[in-house]
């Protein structure tokens, strides 16, 4: 069974599964967007998780595979951070700010007499 998430350049995310280890044992892989393994966990015992951080952005895909033993498993995700903005979003901020105060100055001159 395989997962999906889009990250962005540098967004890091722990995925963590959790089950019954007298039953199964599963593993997770982190694929990247060729479905090249990036990273992967090898626990007994759960909680098992894995921690990635995306070199470029785009989709990884989260893949859960059976060890030993089949049986329920419950899996979640956590973001550990929140991606940085774009550098032409940054810069569009900026503008919209400084076009904002430039015109409330022009307002309140304007109207001030």
């Amino acid at each position: 069974m395989y997962y999906h998430v889009f990250l962005a350049l540098h967004q890091t995310i722990r995925v963590t599964i959790n089950g019954d280890s007298s039953q199964h044992d599963f593993n997770i892989y982190i694929l990247n967007s060729a479905f090249q393994a990036e990273t992967n966990s090898y626990n007994y015992q759960y909680p098992e998780s894995v921690t990635f951080t995306a070199k470029t952005e785009g989709y990884v895909y989260i893949l859960v595979v059976p060890y030993s033993g089949s049986g329920d498993f419950t899996i979640s995700l956590e973001y550990l951070d929140i991606a940085p903005l774009p550098e032409w979003l940054l810069w569009l901020i900026i503008i919209g700010v400084a076009a904002a105060v430039i015109g409330g100055i022009f307002l309140f001159f304007k109207f001030s007499r």
